[in-house]
C-alpha cells in the first residue's frame, strides 16, 4: 500500500472508501445497537429506530473517522477539538500504539481535558476560540511532522464516519428518513455517501443546534 499524503485527505470520499474504512475499524469499534424507540415512536406517530452510538469505544461516533485515518497513516499526530474528537483520537492512538496531542481552547469543558487525558492523550489549553486553537494545532503538525487529524475536513475521517451508515444498512435500508445530528458534517457526509452509493432513495435530514448552526444559514 502506498503512503498516505496530505493531498489524499481532500479527495471525494468513495463508496470504497467507506468500505475499507468498514474494514479496518471492524473488531475495534463497535456495531453498536440500531434499536427501535418506543417512546419517540408513540410521540411522532412513526416507526423510530435509533443507532446507538453513545454506546461506542470513547463516548461516541469519533472513534471511527480517527482510528480509519491513523491506522492508514501510522504516524503520531495533532489534533484540535473541545469535545469528543480529541477522545476519539486519543483513544485511536492509544490502540495504535502512537502518541497524540490534543490542542484545546482555553474554555474546553474540564470534563472533556480530563477524559482525553485519561485515553492517552497529551493536552495543550491554547487560544480564546475554536479557530485559534486549530491554527496551533496546525501549527504543531507542522513543525514536528506529524499528522494533523482535522475532525471533519478529512477523506478518511468522513470515510470512518460513514461506517454508521453501512452498519444500519446491514440491518435495515427500506426506511424514509434518515435523522442524522450535524456539527462539521463529517458524520452526514459518511452516512449520505453511502446510502446514495447503494441506491437509498429517501430523505437524508441534517440536525443542528439552533443556536450553533454552521450550515442552515449558508447562502
Amino acid at each position: 500500500m502506498r503512503e498516505v499524503t496530505s493531498q489524499d485527505y481532500f479527495e471525494p470520499v468513495t463508496l470504497k472508501d467507506i468500505e475499507e474504512a468498514y474494514e479496518r475499524v471492524k473488531g475495534v469499534v463497535k456495531n453498536t445497537p440500531l434499536e427501535r424507540s418506543s417512546s419517540i415512536s408513540e410521540l411522532s406517530g412513526a416507526e423510530v429506530y435509533l443507532k446507538l452510538e453513545n454506546l461506542q469505544r470513547g463516548g461516541s461516533f469519533k472513534i471511527r473517522g480517527a482510528y480509519n485515518l491513523l491506522s492508514r497513516t501510522r504516524k503520531n499526530v495533532v489534533a484540535a477539538s473541545a469535545g469528543n474528537h480529541s477522545q476519539g483520537v486519543a483513544l485511536a492512538s492509544s490502540l495504535l500504539g502512537l502518541d497524540s496531542l490534543v490542542v484545546m481552547p482555553q474554555f474546553a469543558p474540564p470534563i472533556k481535558m480530563i477524559a482525553t487525558q485519561k485515553y492517552g492523550a497529551r493536552v495543550l489549553l491554547y487560544g480564546n476560540s475554536f479557530d485559534e486553537a486549530t491554527e496551533k494545532a496546525k501549527k504543531i503538525a507542522k513543525d514536528e511532522k506529524k499528522v494533523f487529524a482535522h475532525a471533519f475536513d478529512n477523506r478518511y475521517v468522513v470515510a470512518g464516519q460513514g461506517t454508521v451508515g453501512l452498519e444500519i444498512f446491514q440491518v435495515m435500508n427500506d426506511f424514509d428518513y434518515i435523522i442524522v445530528p450535524v456539527g462539521g458534517g463529517g458524520l452526514i457526509g459518511g452516512i449520505a455517501t453511502y446510502l446514495k452509493e447503494n441506491g437509498y432513495r429517501g430523505k437524508v435530514i441534517g440536525v443542528e443546534a439552533e443556536n450553533a448552526c454552521s450550515y442552515e444559514k449558508l447562502p
